[in-house]
C-alpha cells in the first residue's frame, strides 16, 4: 500500500473552526484488476490532480493513504471549490480504457483539535464517514458546512438536501447534502449508509402469535388510506396487533412513532401528548401548529393507542392529516373516531370459529396456539394431546378469541390443569353474564375473565389489586410502599410479584429503576372494584401526599447540578402529579393545591410547559387556602410562569398579592423572597423606583439575617436591573459579589445565570475578552442541565460577542437561531431586555438581502446545531469567520 504524509500550502495547521475534506477512489480493486501493472501511473495522476486542486484553494494535504486524501481548509467555501475543481479535472482526464478514476468526496466543518502533529476528535471521523457514504463522482456536504456556505454559493453551484442518514460509529443521524455544479455528474444511487427514519415502538417481550390474515389486511388498508382505526373491545389485542403491523410496515415510512394515550383522559391534551412523544419543543405557539410543522412533508406512521378515552380530541388527528401530505395514522380504539376518510377495521376474534376438537385442528387455531405459547412460559413441557384437547377447545370457546383473556387464563396453568381451568372458567363466566346484560358479548367475556382472576386472589391481594388502580401512567416501588396499605399483608414485594405472575401487572425496567403498570382494561376493572367499596378517598389522600412529597424534594434540586435527573423523575410521574392536583382541586382543598403548584412551577418553566403550568395555578388559586403560606406558594408559581411568558401585568398582580400576604403572615424569609419577586415584575413593567425600593428592602433583610443565599439572589437581581437601565459599572460589582457567594453555595442554577449576566454586562462595556470565559461557563452549565431558557439567551450573547469581534456573518446566523428558539419555546422574556441594538449596524454592513438569508439560516437550526455553532465561535475566536463574512 502506498503511504505518503505531506503538507502543502500552509506551514502550520489551523485550529478553531476548520473544514475537513476526505476523498477516496470508488472501486479501486476493480481498477487494479482492469489495469494490472498500469495502475501505478493512473493513481499517480489522480494524486497530482487532487494535490493541485487542494493547494490552489489554500488547503493543506495532511495525509494520503492508498488512494484516499485527507485535507483541511480554513474556509468552508474553499473546500467546496477545491472539491468541484478536483471532480471536474478527474472527469476531463483521458483515463485508459476501463481505467476511469471515480472519486467520492465528503466535506464537514467542525473543531480543528490538534493531537500532536495531526488532528483528532469526532469531527475528523465524521468527515471520513460522510465521504464513505457517497459514490464515485459525488460530493457530499454536512449540514454544518451547508449552514456556513449556503448563503454564499456561486451562482452556478447548488446544494440538494438528501435527508438524514446514520453514519457508522455515530448514534445521532446526520443531514447530508449533495453539491451540484455544471459539468459534474448528478444521478447517483442511494447512499451506501442507512436512512435515519426513526422507529419508536415499544419493546415486546412475548412472541406474536397468529393474526397473519389481519396483518396482511392492515397492510392493504394502509396502502389505500391515511387513517385506519382498529376497533374492538378491551383485550381484543388491538395494541399488540398495531405494534406488530407498524414493525412490519416500518420500511415503507420515513419514521414510525407509538403514542400511548392510555393515561390521558383530557381530549385537550391529545396534541400535547403526541408532541411530547415526538419530542416537539414546547413553546408559546399552539401545540398543534408546532406538531404539524415538526411532521412537515416527512413520511410518518403514527400509532395512536387507546384513543377511546379521548374521542373529543379526534380533531387533532383530522388537522394533522389535513395539514400534512405524508403522515398516516394507525389508531386503536373501542370506538371509531368518525372522521372523514377514516377506515374502520373491527378486529375479529383470534382464530375464528373452532369446529373440531382434534389436536391437529387446535394446533392450527390461533387462539389455542396463543394459549399453548403462554402456558409454556409456566410449564415448558406443555403440549396439545388427545387428553387435553377437548378442555383446550372449551377454554378457547369460552374466551371468545380475546387475547388478553387467553393470556390471563394461561397464567392459571401454574395451579390448574386444562380440565380444571375449563370447569372453573365456565361456571364463573356464566355467573357474571346474568348481571351484565347491557354489555357487548365479548366485553362481558373479558370482564368476566378478569373478574374470575380477581375472585381467585386472596382477600389481601384483592385489596392490593384494587389500590393499585389509583396510579396513572405507572408507578415505582417508593410510590407502591407509600400509597398502598393492606393490614393483613406482610411482604408487599412478594404480593406484587404474585400479581405479576398472574398477568395482572406489568413491570418495565427504566433508567430510573423498575416501574409497574396495569393494562388499561385491567385498571378499569380494578378501579370499578375500588369505587364500589368506597376506598378512593383515603387512598387518593395518600397518593397526593406521596407525589407532593416527591415534588417538594425535587423543587430545590432543580436549581442544582443534578437537575436533569430530577426533571426526568418528575416527567416519569407527570400523570400521577396531574392526578394528585386534580384530586385536591376537585375536592376544593386550596392549601394542598397551592403547595403542589408551588413545588412544580420550576418544572413547567424548565420544560417550557408554561401554558400548562399557568392553567394549573389558575385553578389552584381559584380555591381559598386556609394556610397563607400555601397561597403565597401558588402566587409565586403564577407570578414566575407569567414572568417567563413576559406577561408582566399578570406577574405584578400575583407577586403583589404574595407580598401583601408575606407582610401580614410571613417571616423575614417570606418577605424578602416576595420583595425579590416583586422587584423584577415592577422593573420590567416600567416601575423602576418601585423595583429599586423592593430590592433595597430585601437586601437589608438578608444582610440583617445573614442569609448568604438570599444576599446573592438580591445582588444578582440588583445587578440585572442596573444592567438594563445602563448603570454597567454598578451592575458589574453586584454580579462579581454574587458570583463569589454562589460559588461557595454551589447553586448551579444561579451560578449559571450570574455568569450569564456578568458576561452580558461586560459585553455592553465593550470588553469581549473579559466576557468570553463567563459566556463559556454559563453555556456549559445550561447545556449540561438541558436548560432551554438559558441556552436561548446564551445564543444572544455569543451573537453579540461575534459582532464585537468583527464576525458579522456568524453573528447574524446566531441572532436568527436565538430568535427561532424563542419562538418555538414561548420564552417571550427574551424580548424584554435582550435585544441586540448593534444588529441594525450589522445588517447595514452585510446588506439587507444577505443579512436576511443568514438570519433565516439561523432560525431553521435545531437547538443542538445552534449550540454547536455558538461553541465553535467561543473556541475558534475571531480568526475563522464563516465564508459569508
Amino acid at each position: 500500500m502506498r503511504r505518503i504524509q505531506k503538507r502543502q500550502g500552509l506551514t502550520s495547521l489551523p485550529t478553531g473552526t476548520v473544514t475537513f475534506m476526505f476523498s477516496d477512489v470508488e472501486g479501486s480493486t476493480r481498477l487494479l484488476r482492469a489495469l494490472g501493472d498500469k495502475v501505478g501511473p493512473v493513481l499517480d495522476r489522480h494524486d497530482t490532480i487532487m494535490n493541485e486542486a487542494i493547494a490552489a484553494r489554500g488547503g493543506v494535504v495532511l495525509t494520503t493513504e492508498g488512494d484516499s486524501f485527507f485535507a483541511v481548509f480554513t474556509e468552508a467555501q474553499a473546500a467546496v471549490s477545491a472539491a468541484v475543481d478536483a471532480q471536474l479535472a478527474l472527469q476531463a482526464e483521458p483515463w485508459p480504457m476501463d481505467g476511469r478514476v471515480a472519486v467520492r468526496i465528503g466535506i464537514h466543518t467542525g473543531r480543528g483539535e490538534l493531537g500532536g502533529a495531526d488532528y483528532r476528535g469526532v469531527d475528523v471521523n465524521r468527515a471520513a464517514r460522510i465521504a464513505a457514504a457517497g459514490h464515485g463522482g459525488q460530493i457530499l456536504v454536512s449540514d454544518t458546512t451547508r449552514a456556513l456556505i449556503g448563503h454564499d454559493l456561486a451562482d452556478a453551484l447548488s446544494l440538494v438536501d438528501l435527508g438524514e442518514y446514520h453514519l457508522k460509529d455515530f448514534d445521532q443521524p446526520h443531514r447530508l447534502w449533495q453539491l451540484r455544479a455544471p459539468g459534474l455528474e448528478e444521478g447517483f444511487p442511494a447512499l451506501t449508509t442507512r436512512p435515519a427514519g426513526k422507529v419508536d415502538l415499544p419493546k415486546v417481550e412475548t412472541s406474536f402469535v397468529g393474526r397473519l390474515a389481519e396483518l396482511n389486511r392492515i397492510g392493504e388498508l394502509l396502502s389505500k388510506t391515511r387513517l385506519l382505526t382498529l376497533t374492538g373491545p378491551g383485550g381484543a389485542g388491538k395494541s399488540r396487533l398495531a405494534i406488530e403491523s407498524a414493525r412490519q410496515l416500518a420500511h415503507l415510512y420515513g419514521s414510525v412513532a407509538f403514542v400511548p394515550l392510555a393515561s390521558v383522559t383530557d381530549p385537550d391534551l391529545v396534541a400535547a401528548t403526541i408532541a411530547g412523544r415526538l419530542e416537539v419543543e414546547s413553546g408559546r405557539t399552539d401545540t398543534l401548529d408546532r406538531l404539524v410543522k415538526h411532521l412537515g412533508d416527512s413520511s410518518w406512521l403514527l400509532v395512536l393507542d387507546n384513543f377511546e378515552q379521548v374521542l373529543g380530541g379526534a380533531t387533532v388527528v383530522s388537522e394533522v392529516l389535513a395539514q400534512t401530505a405524508a403522515v398516516s395514522c394507525l389508531v386503536t380504539s373501542r370506538a371509531p373516531l368518525r372522521l372523514s376518510g377514516e377506515v374502520e377495521y373491527p378486529l375479529p376474534p383470534l382464530g375464528g370459529v373452532l369446529d373440531t376438537t382434534t389436536p391437529e385442528a387446535l394446533a392450527r387455531h390461533d387462539a389455542a396456539s396463543l394459549f399453548v405459547e403462554r402456558a409454556r412460559a409456566i410449564r415448558p413441557d406443555f403440549h396439545i394431546d388427545e387428553e387435553n384437547a377437548p378442555a383446550l377447545a372449551e377454554i378457547t370457546r369460552r374466551l371468545d378469541g380475546l387475547p388478553l383473556a387467553i393470556e390471563l387464563a394461561a397464567a392459571r396453568m401454574r395451579l390448574l390443569g386444562p380440565a380444571e381451568l375449563a370447569e372453573r372458567l365456565a361456571s364463573s363466566l356464566d355467573l357474571l353474564r346474568t348481571g351484565d346484560a347491557d354489555r357487548p358479548e365479548r366485553q362481558r367475556t373479558l370482564r368476566a375473565t378478569i373478574a374470575w382472576s380477581y375472585d381467585l386472589l386472596e382477600p389481601h391481594l384483592q385489596a392490593l389489586f384494587r389500590q393499585l388502580s389509583v396510579f396513572q401512567g405507572g408507578w415505582d416501588l417508593d410510590a407502591l410502599e407509600a400509597v398502598c396499605f393492606v393490614p393483613d399483608m406482610t411482604d408487599l414485594l412478594t404480593e406484587v410479584e404474585t400479581l405479576l405472575v398472574h398477568s395482572l401487572l406489568r413491570s418495565d425496567p427504566t433508567p430510573l429503576g423498575s416501574r409497574f403498570a396495569m393494562l388499561v382494561t385491567i385498571r378499569a376493572f380494578a378501579l370499578e372494584q375500588l369505587s364500589a367499596l368506597d376506598e378512593v378517598g383515603a387512598l387518593m389522600d395518600r397518593h397526593y401526599h406521596h407525589y407532593a412529597s416527591l415534588a417538594e424534594r425535587a423543587a430545590p434540586e432543580l436549581l442544582k447540578a443534578e437537575r436533569g435527573t430530577w426533571l426526568s423523575r418528575l416527567s416519569a410521574d407527570l400523570e400521577n402529579l396531574r392526578a394528585a392536583l386534580r384530586w385536591v382541586i376537585d375536592m376544593q382543598r386550596g392549601t394542598e393545591a397551592g403547595l403542589l403548584v408551588g413545588f412544580l412551577w420550576r418544572y413547567w418553566h424548565m420544560r417550557g410547559d408554561l401554558a400548562e403550568g399557568r392553567r394549573w395555578t389558575e385553578e389552584a388559586l381559584a380555591i381559598p387556602a386556609a394556610d397563607p403560606r400555601a397561597r403565597m406558594a401558588a402566587l409565586e408559581a403564577a407570578g414566575g410562569l407569567a414572568y417567563w411568558a413576559a406577561d408582566m401585568e399578570a406577574a405584578e398582580g400575583s407577586y403583589g398579592e404574595a407580598l401583601e400576604l408575606a407582610r401580614a403572615h410571613g417571616d423575614d424569609a417570606d418577605l424578602a423572597n416576595a420583595l425579590y419577586n416583586v422587584a423584577f415584575a415592577e422593573a420590567f413593567g416600567g416601575h423602576w423606583e418601585a423595583g429599586d425600593r423592593a430590592i433595597d428592602e430585601a437586601l437589608a433583610i438578608y444582610r440583617r439575617t445573614g442569609v448568604g443565599e438570599g444576599m446573592a439572589r438580591v445582588l444578582w437581581a440588583r445587578g440585572t436591573l442596573n444592567t438594563i437601565r445602563g448603570d454597567l459599572e454598578s451592575a458589574r460589582g453586584d454580579f462579581e459579589e454574587a458570583l463569589g457567594l454562589y460559588a461557595e453555595l454551589d447553586d448551579q442554577f444561579q451560578l449559571g445565570w450570574t455568569h450569564r449576566m456578568l458576561a452580558t454586562t461586560l459585553l455592553d462595556l465593550g470588553q469581549p475578552e473579559a466576557a468570553r470565559p463567563h459566556i463559556a461557563a454559563a453555556m456549559g452549565i445550561f447545556t449540561r442541565a438541558n436548560d432551554t431558557s438559558g441556552l436561548v439567551l446564551m445564543l444572544r450573547d455569543v451573537a453579540k460577542l461575534a459582532i464585537l469581534e468583527d464576525d458579522d456573518a456568524r453573528a447574524m446566523i446566531l441572532a436568527g437561531a436565538y430568535r427561532g428558539l424563542q419562538e418555538r419555546t414561548g420564552l417571550d422574556l427574551v424580548e424584554v431586555h435582550n435585544e441586540i441594538p448593534e444588529l441594525d449596524e450589522v445588517r447595514a454592513r452585510l446588506g439587507t438581502e444577505q443579512a436576511a438569508e443568514l438570519e433565516a439560516e439561523g432560525e431553521a437550526m435545531s437547538t443542538e446545531e445552534a449550540v454547536a455553532l455558538a461553541v465553535g465561535r467561543l473556541e475558534g475566536g475571531g480568526d475563522t469567520p464563516p465564508s459569508g463574512s
